[in-house]
């Protein structure tokens, strides 16, 4: 198994974790996006599943597309694979992030914090940026 990313100290522990079904826009088709909730904030990963070249690592065409660059590795003495990836995008809510799902193309994340609203994301087809589209209220 692949570590995608580690607790350090005084980081919020991850609450909730989603894999985006059929997200894969990269170019080279060999990454994926991954969302995971920790304390008041969602982050999302762009995952290199194979093909990724270290020649690209710095940005630009490679499979990540825009996203910055976050190193992932094996804790120490540990038998966990290192897993490429990239931190793009993170969404913040006033209150702890209890779960999220994608929808069934990963196109579209749900979030629910503790504020007891559901919120619905996505990229801006034409900035690439993640934005709130609805609030869903509960009473």
């Amino acid at each position: 198994s692949a570590v995608l990313f580690e607790a350090g100290a005084g980081s919020a522990p991850a609450s909730a974790l989603a894999w985006a079904p059929n997200a894969d826009a990269s170019p080279s088709g060999s990454a994926e996006t991954v969302a995971a909730a920790r304390g008041s904030e969602v982050e999302m990963y762009r995952v290199a599943l194979w093909n990724f070249n270290d020649s690209n690592a710095e940005g630009g065409d490679d499979a990540y597309g825009d996203c910055r660059s976050l190193d992932v590795t094996a804790p120490r003495g540990g038998s966990h694979a290192s897993a490429p990836s990239r931190l793009c995008a993170t969404l913040s809510h006033p209150g702890p992030v209890l779960d999220l799902d994608w929808n069934m193309v990963g196109t579209t994340l749900a979030t629910s914090a503790a504020d007891g609203v559901v919120r619905v994301w996505a990229a801006n087809m034409q900035t690439g940026e993640w934005e709130a589209r609805a609030q869903l209220v509960g009473e």
